[in-house]
């Protein structure tokens, strides 16, 4: 609707006002409303049947663990692994050449564990940890020559490869 120089623009608003009671406006009103109450109920099914499959599809998989410390091989033929994972996960290593496997699970206040393995330095391991039923990436790693240490009486400390005998 275009406004000539003799029309104002509140002559078209009173326009658009009286259509708006007319008996057309009122059944496309009503027909609004019942299509409003069809609109609700299709838009919360669709909601509903989103959330029902999104709780289906997979999680992100963990993340593998960091690095571990490594202490030994000791007298024993055990070296010691620890460090941080998941709060209250299970924490696994085993040693790809003996077949050795061993776990702890980790603290559920500050995800350390500490446990001993059978391996001897230059043993291939692989370390994980599975919480509830998924179970993080594995991280591969050789178990290295230990590092001896000589503590000096003044407070030092030499450090030495113990492969360097």
């Amino acid at each position: 609707m275009q406004f000539g120089a003799t029309r104002s623009k509140l002559t078209g608003v009173t326009l658009l006002r009286s259509l708006k009671h007319t008996q057309f406006f009122q059944f496309v009103s009503e027909r609004t409303i019942a299509d409003r109450q069809t609109f609700s109920r299709r838009f919360w099914l669709v909601v509903l049947l989103g959330a029902a499959v999104s709780c289906l599809s997979p999680t992100l998989p963990l993340p593998p663990p960091d690095r571990p410390t490594i202490e030994g091989p000791d007298s024993s033929g055990n070296v010691t692994l620890s460090g941080i994972a998941l709060r209250g996960a299970n924490v696994y290593s085993d040693n790809l050449v003996t077949g050795a496997s061993s776990g702890q699970k980790a603290d559920t206040q500050t995800g350390a564990y500490k446990f001993k393995i059978p391996a001897q330095v230059g043993d291939d391991m692989v370390l994980f940890y599975q919480y509830e039923s998924e179970s993080s990436d594995r991280l591969y790693f050789t178990i290295p020559n230990p590092v001896r240490t000589t503590n000096l009486a003044d407070g030092g400390t030499i450090y030495a490869d113990a492969g360097a005998r």
